[in-house]
């Protein structure tokens, strides 16, 4: 009896559903399935769930954290920046056009910042340029923090596009002293999509 009543359905809707689609967005959201197995979505963009601090937290959960462009799996936050840091000694006026990074994939940086550790009398004033010596323009002034200071990340407004296999390097701006302290020199960006 239960088949025919299914088929009676059918019956009834098919002229109704003829030049409509039915997505399998819309049967999950009003049924509750679970889809298994490999589903061909012939080229089209899957949306996950998405938004401000999205739960993800079970095994097999995926979901958008549109506040930081991440993507959360089983509870484990994946990052679209990479950020990398480097460690120079004895920067003095002198170390202009110091290549310090090459990129292997397109990149965009986004933020820069530095540390100090030693005396920091004089602290070096860092300028950031491609290997073309085509500047940076950063949001404000770069100020190497010190001591037990943290860093302040700040944003690089325009020239910090970069193409596969270009490097990028870096300016002193002034008479640094001393010229024994040691400098952490670091940058966050995106990869160019390919």
């Amino acid at each position: 009896m239960k088949k025919i009543q299914n088929w009676l359905v059918i019956l009834l809707l098919l002229p109704w559903l003829v030049g409509f689609t039915i997505y399998g967005r819309d049967l999950a959201e009003t049924i509750g399935d679970v889809y298994t197995g490999t589903h061909d979505f012939g080229g089209a963009v899957l949306e996950i769930p998405n938004g401000a601090a999205p739960t993800a937290d079970d095994p097999g959960e995926i979901a958008h954290d549109t506040t930081a462009n991440q993507v959360i799996v089983d509870d484990t936050v994946f990052d679209p920046r990479f950020e990398q840091c480097v460690v120079f000694e004895n920067l003095a006026a002198a170390d202009d056009n110091y290549e310090i990074w090459e990129f292997q994939r397109g990149v965009t940086i986004t933020y820069v910042s530095a540390h100090c550790r030693g005396t920091c009398t004089t602290e070096a004033e860092i300028g950031f340029e491609d290997r073309g010596g085509n500047a940076f323009t950063l949001a404000s002034t770069l100020t190497a923090s010190s001591g037990t200071g943290n860093s302040t990340p700040i944003a690089v407004s325009s020239g910090g596009t970069l193409v596969a296999g270009e490097g990028m390097a870096i300016d002193v701006d002034n008479a640094v002293n001393p010229e024994t302290d040691e400098y952490t020199i670091c940058f966050m960006g995106t990869v160019t999509r390919e």
